[in-house]
């Protein structure tokens, strides 16, 4: 027992961390007791309800976690864009193509802080095939650009009438919410249906409710009237199955909404990680816009983090597009290697208005790899032999000096001259130009003529890349 102030009738320790301190001669406990608030919090009623409904939604994640392997999509049965200031108009012109010949789409959103911020889009082109576009509210264009038209005429074409839209709830009202950006018309909006219901009606149908499987249902509803003894959450691993077996209900609620979750984790057997879903979805999942890199740190400090920044980007990312990919009802029951019988396919298919493909391993689509050169390309290109004496630090550094009075008036003799907005830095130009693959030797920001100049070596790579770097590319 530590020592309490007579104040506080707490110790420090308690007032800093919360909690009472974890030595190492204690006896680990065999309980964790996460539905009761800290007491020194002092929360109001609804602050603790709020605070039972995360904690319990927590600690099914990690039950889920330790029971199923964690679902994932070969990255050969979809591809992945971002959608941003940082979109080239030719690949924007590619999906328009697409989606003009696309009718099925899967779709969902993602907000920050009950702020719109992604909007996910899986255009479904077949069972084993899919395109992921991942709209961010918070990095789209000025609305006076060709950029913005460009992507604004390709939501007008995904959400026009006459399309298939389906989400894993109301997907109608979570739309509503991004009218306001001007991507695509409300009234015109094609009637989305919500496979979230659907399922819940399948599933009681074809595996009706019995009384065993309220010994492992999930609670719902309000928590604040359960005992104390209920408060003390206990890992359980309910018992496995395969269809045709009959899954228990993890709802003890007749009326209650399927989760996501639950749906993939009792018809696939695989774990969907939910504890990304309220996370900073306006922080750029695009790597192009360089919102990873922290502008006051440097050093050992800067470099940790932008590769702990650029890994949470990753996971935000990989459930960003499994979202969609879940919610399409063509995927829900095909995705996964463990799939059900196709008796059960069969019906799930039929009830979300699908019909099912076995999957075969000969319809994997082949990765693209590179030929490795032939033994007389490498027999014949010469070994360069390293210089056995090495340069002092001083020689290394009048060497360079001289380099760069050499080349320093050569390096615009072949430039490519392109409007700027003044309110680019010099880190983004950069950034534009290697993702454009661009080989330049330098460039320079004229703010004052709102230009940026361009150098490139010789003549033939201007003439190559003054079509690619298109004239709005710096807005």
């Amino acid at each position: 027992m530590l020592w309490q102030h007579s104040t506080t009738n707490y110790s420090p320790y308690e007032l800093q961390f919360g909690r009472q301190p974890r030595l190492p001669t204690d006896s680990p406990s065999q309980y964790l007791n996460l539905s009761v608030p800290p007491a020194h919090l002092a929360l109001t009623s609804d602050q603790r309800n709020h605070y039972k409904t995360a904690t319990r939604k927590a600690s099914r994640n990690e039950q889920l976690r330790q029971q199923y392997d964690a679902f994932d999509v070969p990255k050969s049965q979809y591809e992945l864009y971002h959608i941003d200031d940082c979109t080239t108009i030719e690949l924007l012109d590619q999906l328009i193509q697409m989606a003009s010949t696309t009718h099925i789409y899967s779709i969902d959103t993602e907000c920050d802080k009950q702020f719109p911020a992604l909007l996910q889009i899986e255009a479904v082109i077949s069972d084993q095939q899919s395109t992921i576009t991942l709209i961010k509210m918070a990095y789209l264009p000025s609305q006076s650009t060709i950029l913005f038209d460009k992507i604004q005429q390709l939501c007008g074409i995904i959400f026009t009438t006459g399309n298939k839209l389906y989400g894993w709830g109301p997907l109608k009202k979570e739309l509503s919410a991004f009218v306001k950006y001007r991507l695509f018309d409300y009234s015109r909006l094609s009637i989305p249906s919500d496979v979230q219901g659907e399922f819940k009606d399948w599933f009681d149908r074809v595996f009706p409710r019995t009384e065993d499987e309220t010994q492992y249902t999930e609670p719902s509803g309000n928590d604040q009237d359960q005992d104390q003894d209920e408060n003390v959450l206990t890992i359980l691993t309910p018992p496995t199955f395969d269809l045709p077996t009959k899954p228990i209900n993890p709802y003890s609620d007749p009326k209650a909404t399927w989760s996501l979750q639950n749906a993939v984790a009792v018809i696939l057997n695989r774990f969907l990680d939910k504890s990304f879903t309220i996370s900073r979805w306006a922080c750029g999942l695009d790597s192009l816009l360089g919102t990873y890199i922290h502008p006051k740190l440097v050093g050992s400090a800067r470099t940790n983090d932008i590769r702990q920044q650029l890994t949470r980007r990753e996971n935000l990312v990989a459930y960003a597009h499994h979202q969609p990919i879940l919610a399409s009802s063509s995927r829900i029951v095909t995705i996964t290697p463990r799939t059900p019988p196709p008796s059960t396919l069969a019906a799930i298919s039929n009830v979300l208005g699908f019909d099912y493909e076995d999957i075969s391993d000969d319809d994997e689509i082949p990765s693209a790899q590179s030929k490795p050169p032939s033994t007389e390309q490498r027999s014949s290109s010469p070994v360069k032999q390293k210089h056995s004496q090495h340069r002092t630090a001083a020689s290394k550094k009048r060497r360079n000096y001289i380099r760069r009075q050499h080349r320093r008036p050569h390096r615009f003799d072949h430039t490519i001259v392109r409007h700027l907005n003044t309110n680019l830095h010099h880190q983004d130009v950069k950034r534009r130009l290697r993702h454009l693959q661009v080989p330049y030797v330098h460039f320079r920001l004229d703010k004052h003529r709102n230009r940026v100049v361009i150098g490139l070596k010789t003549d033939a790579l201007v003439a190559q890349f003054n079509g690619t770097i298109r004239h709005d590319v710096f807005h």
